[in-house]
């Protein structure tokens, strides 16, 4: 029988305030204390969760169209993710790097070879 293995966290809610978490690793399942996933729902529907899932589906999408060759890129998932991004306040074009901002970067990293 596997060793039941527990850890106490300090988490701060969206709220700011603090809380103790008894996460046991063994089973996920067993959040006995709190439900970490109502709170990482709560979290995805507020503005920086909604933030950050945009930027997600963003860098997953760039990601997965880069796959060579190219018979192996997932289009369903990709297309997937592209309707997914419409659920969010955020448009892609948010996350695309501005050229002014990709030139700095470039002269930057020449400059310190």
């Amino acid at each position: 029988m596997k060793p039941k293995i527990s850890h106490d966290l300090d988490i701060y809610i969206l709220t700011g305030r603090k809380q103790k978490v008894e996460v046991k690793m063994d089973n996920p399942k067993q959040q006995d204390s709190v439900n970490i996933r109502d709170d990482a729902q709560h979290f995805a529907r507020e503005p920086r969760g909604q933030y950050l899932l945009a930027q997600a589906l963003f860098y997953g999408i760039q990601s997965l169209e880069s796959v060579q060759p190219e018979i192996l890129q997932e289009a369903s998932n990709i297309n997937d993710m592209k309707f997914l991004q419409h659920a969010f306040a955020f448009p892609p074009e948010l996350f695309q790097p501005h050229p002014e901002v990709e030139k700095l970067l470039e002269n930057y990293a020449q400059e310190n070879k």
